[in-house]
């Protein structure tokens, strides 16, 4: 059988951010939701930026599916910006949230591509 070449597949499920990152207890996993902030470290959602992981870069830069600061207006690709220092996996329910409010910010053309 024939190996797929999409990076999807290639990609490892589970990425761990290296010593000195600003988040090296997190073990990212390709499309999972997490809330990132700048201070609060319990990440509260009506402040967070949510961001859809993808992957990490070569320099450690943490590549984002798709992300939101409101979740009215998505941005789709690019990077987490600098300045976030905490950052949580979502709830159920806020990945629920996440993906209804995205989609119907696509449904009134709201996304932004990068």
């Amino acid at each position: 059988m024939k190996e797929s070449r999409h990076p999807r597949f290639t990609t490892p499920n589970r990425q761990s951010m290296q010593p000195g990152s600003p988040f090296p207890d997190i073990e990212f996993r390709v499309g999972e939701l997490y809330l990132f902030h700048t201070s609060d470290r319990n990440c509260p959602p009506e402040s967070s930026l949510w961001g859809m992981f993808d992957h990490l870069s070569g320099n450690g830069a943490i590549g984002l599916e798709s992300s939101s600061e409101d979740l009215v207006r998505f941005r789709c690709g690019g990077t987490l910006p600098a300045g976030y220092r905490y950052c949580r996996l979502s709830s159920r329910d806020e990945l629920r949230d996440y993906t209804a409010d995205m989609t119907f910010a696509e449904t009134e053309s709201a996304v932004v591509r990068s």
